[in-house]
């Protein structure tokens, strides 16, 4: 009996070296839930920021954008999962995958593919093609103890908002200038109201 349950209970104990699927960013869309949950008891001052390419001003439709994941923590072993929403915690726009990373739950959400000694990822995230508002990207770091189990390790969580830049069909105006060329006068033609 303990030869087998030397095996169940090691495959139990097992963390996901891989990553895990399912919803663990600690985003609202996933319910709060992160690697908190099963990694505890660690504590490796840990500290996680999110940055990107994407312009203060804000994101532009169906366009791609660098996200970065940077840890600062004194354990060599790493691994994470990030997502996108909106503030109806709703996900929002596809990722894919950078070095040692894979994308998981349809493409709304990355996860580590091999344990990082450095903490640090980046990835792709390409943004909706309408206007869903702003992105929150959330993400929790699980900085480990590298021990094969969940004991000993320590999950931080942060997240970073970004503006659409998108302009809504009915804030669009019509308009005509003319002539173009111009060299001295320039004519400014709106619609009538």
């Amino acid at each position: 009996f303990i030869l087998l349950a030397i095996p169940a209970l090691a495959f139990l104990l097992m963390s996901n070296s891989g990553g895990i699927s399912g919803a663990r960013s600690g985003s609202p869309g996933d319910g709060g839930a992160s690697c908190a949950s099963c990694h505890t008891g660690g504590n490796f001052n840990a500290s996680l920021q999110i940055t990107s390419n994407i312009p203060q001003e804000g994101y532009d439709l169906d366009t791609d954008y660098t996200i970065v994941i940077n840890t600062s923590s004194t354990s060599s072993t790493h691994g994470f999962q990030l997502t996108a929403e909106n503030s109806s915690d709703t996900k929002i726009g596809t990722f894919t995958a950078g070095s040692g990373s894979r994308v998981i739950n349809s493409g709304t959400a990355v996860t580590h593919s091999t344990p990082s000694s450095s903490g640090n990822w980046s990835m792709t995230w390409r943004s909706p093609s309408t206007d869903l508002g702003a992105v929150t990207f959330y993400s929790a770091v699980n900085a480990a103890n590298a021990n094969g189990s969940t004991s000993g390790d320590q999950t931080v969580l942060a997240n970073t908002t970004f503006a659409s830049l998108s302009i809504s069909e009915a804030q669009k105006i019509d308009f005509a200038m003319y002539p173009n060329p111009a060299t001295d006068i320039l004519n400014i033609e709106l619609p009538e109201i």
